[in-house]
């Protein structure tokens, strides 16, 4: 075994980041860890995208050129690894968290055996495991690997449901209720269940009903959807449900088509509050009842659909499938029946389902999202949990139109409606506000100093902070705090009371509200639990319907209307839970924080997630904290250890003021009021557009203020423009200066901002659309910028801040996906085959998102590349990264797994070449095309003639049947010359062991290339030689010369024909030095030009064969009785010191 030191290092670095997202490691932790640290890869992996954590592979050398993790098979290292770890986690926190991440599994309903014979099947051992019986089975792997994916998935489903459940029972309280349930042991149950144990319906009517079924055996772990019936008498109806099936089997976009028809009609030329619902495999469209139609009981529901949807489908399911139209079921408005919930999963409701299942989530559409809608991908219970707050308000927002659920109905009669009463006077000294922190009991701290000033802290506890209003919550039923002056009116066995509330909250300023929504709720859970008293200290907000918190603003101001709170508004209004300061008369600890505060969460009560770092605090938390920034979750964040810490995302950008508000009393003085400050986006048309993105107000000394009204309003008020029509409290003005905003956030929701630009005449006037975008929350003016320019869109361009996007599209307000993630799945591109390839490309390209059209073409959508083995560098697509083309297959031949395996040597990767591809793998032809091989040379061939850069491709038809009827091919013979003296340095595996189906490389060459390697470098260990051997050598080599002589002469002689081409070409023409760099390395063309000219100096200066005999007959010895030593005397004459350098060699 390895020495773990420096493996344990990095898994310390690996926890880190685990901790740094809120959570405890677990044996997916571990298992992901070894995953990525043994892979050969890389050299180093991050945990997550943007994480700014690096942790070294195993295959890292540190400075010595060893090893970080000496691996000598996979298996083997986790073997050696896994236990380490697991123990390294039980040591730090005490015990391994049974967490599992998201991830995206199969939504298919499928017990453990359905797993198992799929993994089977993967294994290539379908017959092996059908024909074992009971242990046997259970033993095999695909079994095992079985209950482990089984096992993950329940857990996934588990906090699915979770999340789901109570927003379900919750909103369809005083309903009956069916439940489906499904176990991965045997499948789904015989029949759905619509009674409890005692045989009674499944009714829930308070929040007692509601904790009780949570803790029951209903609520176990197999449940998987939620029935309930909307009416059991067909009478006072309050919705409708049409069923929009497909047995014609039309096209998706005719499909879509018709949905969006039906919800026009319903929506907007009748007038009914309209929800549209993807049910997991169909569609349904819910409508409430409008205001001008009286719909009395089904049959007169039936009546008035058949007459408003004649023109849009057929009522009958046979002449649906005869004239090609879709189907619209309207059964389901029927006395007693039951339509399934939002937010269950498609699962079968018994055990002989006549259709197919998808486990997909019952989620809502937009219709802006029906054509982008992905059901693969926008219905998987994951996404679904990721988006639930965006997906629940939509939704809810309906249930608040028509009024179903635990606000509007008990059992059999609707409640008293609250009031929404607001006291007249502020309540300043109230008690409650004493829970809320004084800014002497925290240190504020910006959040690009939080590691620093954290650094001390060896343990915190850290929540982040709701946009709104800041308020304590309240539950006192003893009256004991309660402001003077409070009743209100509630429904008590059947008849209206006035008694004293129970519950109220006060806003920062001492304003008492109470007998509201809120309150309410507060009250229902406390009663359910059996709490005494409260003071739960949060924000108040007002949710729009897509789930995102209004501004600060917006809340107070629909919270001190003049005429009082409107109840429609708060019916939008949510309390978000910060803290439980004290309850039942106890002050909270810290630690037990988290699990109190989910004791309160109701329909419009929603606690905070608090978060536990341990050393190093500041790291750890910094990254937390621009998580909830960059997904605009929140701006601030409120940290407890030693000290208290008020963390904020407040930054800066500069901008143009493009407006003032007139409305102030700061306006009617010489200073400046609160102004529009816009950014500049750079425009085809208009050259640049100045979008307005906040109001901001000025925080200047007197004198500057005074100086940029004068700045803003220019000489004798020239800059200052007429407002549109229909805009009031607010005059325009020219662009004059640039100043510095400070904010401390970006709304999660966009707006219609107003957009200006200048014309061609030079005026500054509004475009005709305005620009969708985000805005700046509390942005305040805080310097002005002289040394800027408000001309140059560079200097106050709206890339300053990263969170804010733009749009024309007006549809994209009205988009349910706009708020999530985008991208789509990937389609493969085909490819033609071709031979006269090789090399397979280490990426591919692919293209996601589009729709099928009527022939099965792809339509629009993006193009993507998609890595070969590397999943890290994958694209996104829908917020999730890609898989690797072979990332299974490779995987499973680097860890040696049965199943399918794809050999690729990742040694072999060719970056030079276009595209970058591997040279030795054993994949097929359809991946080898990354390099056109013209000659057919092959792709070695191909690399020794590319340093030349002589092939010239064959151009036509003519050209190659000319070549075909020459003696010689010139040109293929030269390209085959070039490869020859390379061939002999080639590394030969066994001929037998090439698979036929291959090309030129499989792995027993790369076992003959290993075993070579390792009799090169046994060849190469130093020997001691006698003195014979070494004369011996030492002869060979002098009568051998280097063969790098002849290669050179080859290239010289190239050059040399090349320059004979050149010189041949009429004039004008390029220099011939530029000309042979283009055709020869660089470095070789001063040194090829030495030889050229040395040659044709000697050609132009060497002596003739007459001129040498010329010169051996005068200069010849007297002839002497050695005639034959000396003709051969130069060929055979040894050097005096002849003995002198052999010894010198030796």
């Amino acid at each position: 075994m390895s020495d773990p030191t420096a493996m344990l290092h990095e898994f310390g670095t690996y926890l880190n980041w685990v901790e740094g997202k809120g959570r405890k490691p677990s044996e997916e932790d571990v298992d992901n860890f070894i995953e990525k640290f043994l892979s050969n890869l890389s050299f180093v992996f991050t945990p997550e995208a943007g994480s700014g954590y690096l942790i070294q592979t195993a295959y890292r050398r540190d400075v010595n050129g060893e090893r970080l993790y000496s691996v000598s098979s996979y298996s083997q290292a986790v073997k050696e690894i896994k236990p380490l770890l697991m123990a390294k986690i039980t040591e730090v926190h005490g015990r391994v968290s049974d967490h599992n991440d998201p991830y995206n599994f199969q939504t298919k309903p499928m017990t453990i055996e359905d797993y198992a014979l799929y993994y089977a099947k993967e294994l290539q051992a379908e017959d092996e495991y059908i024909s074992l019986q009971g242990t046997d089975r259970r033993n095999h792997k695909a079994y095992q690997k079985a209950v482990k994916e089984v096992q993950k998935i329940k857990y996934r489903i588990s906090q699915y449901m979770q999340k789901v459940l109570p927003f379900i029972l919750r909103n369809t309280m005083h309903h009956s209720l069916a439940l489906v349930t499904y176990s991965t042991a045997t499948g789904p149950n015989k029949n759905i269940n619509k009674t409890t144990s005692e045989g009674n319906k499944i009714i829930l009517n308070d929040e007692d009903d509601l904790a009780n079924f949570l803790s029951s055996d209903l609520a176990a772990s197999e449940l998987r959807s939620v029935f309930w019936t909307p009416t059991e008498t067909g009478r006072g109806l309050k919705m409708g449900v049409i069923n929009i099936d497909n047995p014609a089997k039309l096209p998706i976009k005719a499909m879509l088509s018709s949905i969006k028809k039906i919800h026009k009609i319903m929506n907007f030329d009748l007038g009914h509050p309209c929800i549209i619902m993807y049910t997991g495999n169909s569609w349904q469209l819910w409508f409430g009842m409008n205001e001008r139609e009286a719909i009395a009981n089904f049959r007169e529901m039936q009546d008035y659909l058949k007459v408003s949807l004649y023109s849009v489908g057929e009522f009958d399911k046979e002449k649906a499938i005869d004239q090609l139209r879709p189907f619209l079921d309207l059964k389901k408005n029927a006395p007693g029946e039951m339509i399934r919930s939002f937010f269950s999963l498609h699962y079968p409701t018994n055990n002989k389902p006549i259709k197919e299942h998808t486990g997909k989530a019952a989620i809502p559409v937009a219709p802006a999202d029906l054509e982008s809608f992905n059901p693969a991908k926008d219905a998987h219970p994951e996404e679904v949990l990721a988006n639930f707050d965006v997906y629940s308000s939509y939704v809810a927002a309906f249930y608040d139109k028509v009024q179903i659920g635990q606000d509007y109905e008990s059992e059999g009669e609707t409640e008293a409606t609250p009031e929404c009463l607001r006291l007249d006077k502020q309540h300043k000294d109230a008690s409650a506000l004493k829970a809320i922190y004084k800014p002497d009991e925290y240190t504020q701290v910006e959040y690009r100093n939080l590691a620093a000033v954290l650094a001390d802290e060896k343990k915190v506890y850290a929540h982040p902070i709701a946009r709104g209003v800041l308020a304590v919550l309240v539950y006192d039923p003893r009256g004991t705090s309660t402001p003077p002056g409070m009743s209100s009116q509630r429904n008590r066995r059947g008849r209206v009371v006035t008694e004293k509330p129970r519950s109220y909250y006060v806003l920062s300023n001492g304003t008492v509200i109470y007998d509201d929504y809120i309150c309410r709720d507060l009250e229902r859970v406390c009663l359910a639990n059996k709490i005494k008293q409260a003071v739960l200290v949060g924000r108040i907000s007002m949710i729009d319907s897509y789930g995102n918190e209004e501004g600060e603003t917006e809340t107070r101001n629909a919270l001190i209307r003049t005429e009082g709170i409107n109840p429609i508004d708060a019916r939008t209004m949510r309390f978000t839970i910060n803290r439980a300061s004290i309850v039942n008369s106890q002050p909270v600890p810290i630690e037990i924080m988290n699990d109190q505060m989910k004791v309160f969460s109701a329909k419009r009560i929603v606690p905070s997630s608090y978060f536990e770092f341990t050393e190093p605090v500041g790291m750890k938390l910094k990254k937390r904290f621009m998580d909830l920034v960059r997904t605009r979750a929140s701006g601030a964040m409120m940290v407890e250890g030693e000290e208290k810490y008020l963390i904020k995302s407040t930054r800066t950008l500069n901008a143009t003021i493009v407006g003032m508000d007139t409305t102030g009393r700061a306006f009617e003085s010489n200073e400046i009021p609160n102004v529009l400050i816009a950014v500049a986006k750079p425009s085809s048309k208009h050259g640049a557009e100045y979008i307005i993105v906040a109001k901001a107000q000025i925080a200047l000394k007197k004198e500057d203020r005074i100086t940029l009204r004068m700045l803003v309003e220019g000489e004798d008020k020239n800059n200052l423009i007429p407002a549109p029509r229909g805009v009031e409290g607010v005059i325009f003005a020219e662009p004059s200066i640039v100043v510095e905003i400070s904010y401390d956030d970006v709304t999660p929701q966009s707006y219609d901002n107003f957009t200006l630009h200048f014309t061609s005449g030079g005026r500054f006037r509004p475009t005709a659309s305005a620009r969708i975008s985000q805005r700046l929350i509390n942005a305040k003016v805080i310097q002005i910028k002289e040394d800027l320019d408000h001309r140059k869109p560079t200097h106050i361009s709206a890339r300053q801040e990263e969170l804010l996007s733009f749009s024309r599209s007006t549809s994209k307000q009205d988009s349910l996906l706009g708020a999530l993630p985008n991208p789509s799945n990937p389609l493969p591109e085909f490819i033609k085959r071709n031979p006269a390839f090789f090399g397979v490309p280490d990426s591919l390209t692919s293209y996601v998102g589009g729709y099928p059209d009527e022939q099965g073409y792809m339509q629009g959508g993006r193009r993507v590349e998609i890595p070969l083995l590397d999943s890290s560098k994958s694209p996104r697509y829908l917020g999730e990264k890609l898989p690797a083309e072979l990332d299974k297959s490779f995987n499973r031949y680097r860890k040696d797994l049965p199943g399918h395996k794809s050999f690729v040597d990742v040694d072999s990767l060719v970056k030079t070449g276009t595209p970058a591809n591997f040279r030795v793998t054993d994949l097929g032809w359809e991946y080898n095309n990354a390099i056109d091989d013209a000659f057919g040379m092959g792709q070695d061939g191909n690399a020794v003639t590319k340093m030349d850069g002589a092939i010239s491709p064959i151009k036509s038809y003519a050209e190659v049947m000319n070549e075909i009827h020459f003696d010689t091919n010139k040109e293929q013979s030269m390209e085959d010359t070039k490869v020859l003296p390379y061939t002999f340095n080639e590394v030969v595996g066994d001929p037998n062991s090439e698979d036929p189906n291959r090309r030129s490389y499989d792995k027993a060459y790369r076992e003959a290339f290993i075993l070579s390697d390792k009799m090169l470098k046994k060849a190469l260990q130093p020997l001691k030689l006698g003195k014979a051997e070494q004369e011996s050598i030492t002869q060979e080599i002098l009568n051998n010369p280097p063969v790098k002589a002849d290669i050179w002469q080859q290239k010289v002689d190239l050059y040399i024909e090349e320059f004979n081409k050149w010189a041949a070409l009429p004039e004008p023409k390029e220099g011939w030095e530029n000309y042979a760099i283009g055709m020869f390395v660089t470095w070789e063309v001063p040194l090829l030009e030495k030889e050229r000219l040395l040659r044709a100096a000697t050609n132009k200066y060497e002596l003739t064969e007459q001129e040498v005999s010329l010169i051996d007959s005068q200069y010849a010895d007297p002839p002497t009785e050695e005639l034959f030593d000396l003709i051969l005397s130069d060929l055979y004459e040894v050097p005096d010191n002849d003995d002198e350098l052999q010894e010198s060699v030796v």
